[in-house]
């Protein structure tokens, strides 16, 4: 399952402003494979906060990942984890 369309639309600009491919994949400390694999299943949700670093905030994690919560602070770029809890009824 592919991301939406606008997610994959961000992440091309986010290559775009880094030089390319291969000069994105170096940015990131990353293979260019991983980045072609990125265009098909899109960003993973530990990946976004790194791009949207290396593009001074120009291509957000909102973009990226849009199905999950961002939160800034003093320490950085988060994600928020929900679980959700079930069980069994009695």
């Amino acid at each position: 399952m592919g991301k939406p369309h606008h997610a994959t639309d961000a992440l091309d600009r986010a290559i775009e402003m880094l030089n390319g491919p291969a000069a994105f994949a170096r940015a990131l400390n990353v293979s260019k494979q991983r980045v072609s694999n990125w265009r098909k299943r899109g960003v993973p949700r530990d990946e976004a906060a790194n791009v949207e670093r290396a593009t001074d905030g120009a291509v957000t994690c909102e973009e990226l990942c849009p199905e999950v919560t961002w939160l800034r602070d003093g320490n950085g770029i988060h994600y928020v984890v929900t679980c959700g809890v079930t069980g069994k009824a009695a």
